[in-house]
């Protein structure tokens, strides 16, 4: 969808057309386009925390705190410039 339209003009009948969910579905576990970022993102901290947890030595853990911040400003960056360009040119 955001190779059709900036993230503003998509719209939750956008994201339901699209992922073929049901509307009641979609409101039970959203109440709007950004809560499915905010849930991914959490997705996200929780295989970092789980790879920093199991993490062999203090450069490793560093490294991933790193790449977990920079992930993480990237994507509100991305977001607040209408996500111009495409998740696979972010990362």
């Amino acid at each position: 969808m955001l190779k059709e339209k900036p993230f503003s003009e998509i719209t939750a009948s956008d994201i339901i057309r699209v992922s073929g969910v049901a509307r009641a579905s979609y409101y039970r576990n959203f109440e709007s386009k950004e809560e499915i970022i905010e849930a991914y993102m959490e997705r996200h901290r929780t295989e970092v925390a789980h790879m920093i947890t199991f993490s062999e030595s203090s450069m490793e853990r560093y490294s991933l705190y790193f790449l977990s911040g920079a992930m993480f400003n990237t994507t509100i960056q991305w977001l607040k410039s209408d996500a111009t360009e495409s998740p696979r040119q972010m990362y």
